[in-house]
């Protein structure tokens, strides 16, 4: 069974936290976006981004680390950003995509 990026949309909100690093959860930005069409969106090019990592990646103590937390009122769900890279519903990464590239500068865009 193909595990999906999302089990219970659609989202009302989403919450941006970029931390120090992934063993430092010191908060250095964060932005909550209330903007359902834009949450919409989203959600909807992440669900684009292929599930199932083609690797497995260590990353060092340093490793930048973004959380996306997409709210509705039934759970939250967390989907991660580590080194640039979205960890995969399968735990996985993969290893060249360029909508998950254009996406992270969008986040990124977003928290400014």
């Amino acid at each position: 069974m193909e595990r999906l990026w999302f089990n219970n949309p659609p989202f009302k909100t989403l919450e941006i936290h970029q931390f120090k690093s992934i063993s430092s959860r010191s908060v250095i930005q964060s932005k909550c976006l209330t903007d359902t069409a834009l949450v919409q969106s989203l959600t909807e090019q992440i669900q684009q981004i292929p599930p199932h990592g083609d690797m497995m990646v260590s990353f060092g103590p340093d490793a930048e680390y973004i959380s996306l937390t997409f709210r509705n009122d039934i759970q939250d769900e967390v989907i991660e950003i580590i080194q640039r890279r979205f960890k995969t519903p399968s735990t996985g990464f993969n290893s060249n995509n360029a909508l998950e590239k254009e996406l992270y500068e969008k986040i990124l865009a977003l928290l400014k």
